[in-house]
């Protein structure tokens, strides 16, 4: 239920301010693969964490990068400075809020 809370949370304020549909993806599996260019790298999503962060390893990069799980897919172009927001939903209604960022870590 707190979990189900925060996630709805998140969604309002984001389409509040943005008025952006964010991409909502399904997955069975924790572990998903991201692909910057032909790079490809694998991100073990935290269940317990509803929201969670992933910086680019190549973020000044104009480049595809394509966020994949055991079940969905989905792309997009990025650019220095970009974040890529999605929700993805695990079994047992489980909402994990994931950014995907252009940008060195704590920048």
């Amino acid at each position: 239920m707190k979990y189900l809370l925060l996630f709805s949370l998140a969604l309002l304020s984001i389409g509040s301010v943005a008025q952006n549909v964010v991409p909502h993806k399904a997955a069975k599996s924790t572990r998903v693969i991201i692909r910057e260019g032909k790079e490809v790298s694998y991100w073990e999503l935290d269940p317990k964490a509803p929201s969670q962060e992933y910086y680019l390893k190549h973020p000044h990069r104009k480049q595809r990068i394509s966020f994949i799980t055991d079940s969905d897919s989905t792309s997009y172009q990025s650019h220095y400075g970009k974040q890529f927001e999605l929700v993805v939903e695990l079994p047992d209604t489980v909402y994990l809020f994931l950014s995907i960022i252009a940008a060195e870590k704590g920048k």
